[in-house]
């Protein structure tokens, strides 16, 4: 039998995983462990376990309010994905300190090793080291964000972006709509003959501090070193130690 007049199509489909972002949560009665889920009525305790736990990316990690003392340096070393960041922030409304003054010597609180993250709306002090330290290659840190976020009194800088490979910077790095001071305690006392940024880049590119206040700080406000392309935009920088912006 002869079948005419009958077109055929052959269709492919193609089926994409889709990003299945998770909420956790963390807060001071929460517990860590396996059996914990991390859902806003069952949180982690500390924040070092809740990013071990927000891995994919899409995840946000929320702080629940109260004061964190961790025992050593918060480590981002998943990756989110552009349009998809890994966030590590405090709950909405409600008021987070992350306190480093425990720490070892020269611990940064949180040190971010990897790309499109994003950390907001935190309160970090006391840190014997950095506030926020991204550190480390170009092809692990870039797409990153900091933003309404209070840093002080930290040993060197609020928040710094360089590596020591001047082949593969870490880049694109936005921190905008902060405020830092008192940070630079290196060189609160005499006899102040050497001290950290406590903003900006060494040995970075695509850079960019935007709207941030940055006073009262034992070193310059802001300032980029051995840095390309980098940017500060629209920020109130007053009453640093040294000069403002270097």
């Amino acid at each position: 039998m002869k079948i005419t007049g009958i077109s055929i199509a052959l269709c492919l489909i193609f089926t994409v995983s889709p990003v299945l972002a998770i909420n956790y949560y963390v807060a001071t009665n929460g517990a860590d462990g396996a059996q914990v889920t991390g859902a806003i009525n069952d949180p982690f305790r500390t924040i070092s376990y809740g990013v071990s736990r927000a891995n994919q990316p899409g995840d946000t990690l929320s702080i629940r309010s109260g004061t964190y003392s961790p025992g050593s340096t918060i480590n981002m070393i998943y990756d989110g994905q552009p349009g998809n960041p890994i966030t590590l922030r405090g709950y909405p409304g409600e008021s987070v300190i992350i306190d480093g003054g425990t720490m070892a010597a020269d611990q940064n609180v949180i040190a971010v090793i990897s790309h499109d993250i994003i950390i907001s709306d935190l309160e970090i002090q006391n840190a014997t080291a950095t506030g926020i330290a991204f550190y480390g290659p170009g092809y692990w840190i870039y797409d990153n964000e900091v933003f309404n976020t209070v840093i002080h009194h930290c040993w060197l800088g609020a928040v710094y972006v360089g590596y020591n490979d001047l082949a593969n910077p870490p880049h694109d790095v936005y921190i905008h709509d902060n405020i830092f001071y008192r940070n630079s305690q290196s060189n609160a006392l005499p006899p102040h003959t050497a001290w950290a940024i406590a903003s900006g880049s060494g040995n970075a590119y695509n850079v960019t501090l935007e709207n941030n206040e940055v006073y009262e700080n034992f070193g310059e406000g802001i300032g980029f070193f051995i840095s390309n392309r980098c940017h500060a935009i629209g920020n109130t920088v007053y009453d640093n130690f040294s000069v403002n912006i270097y």
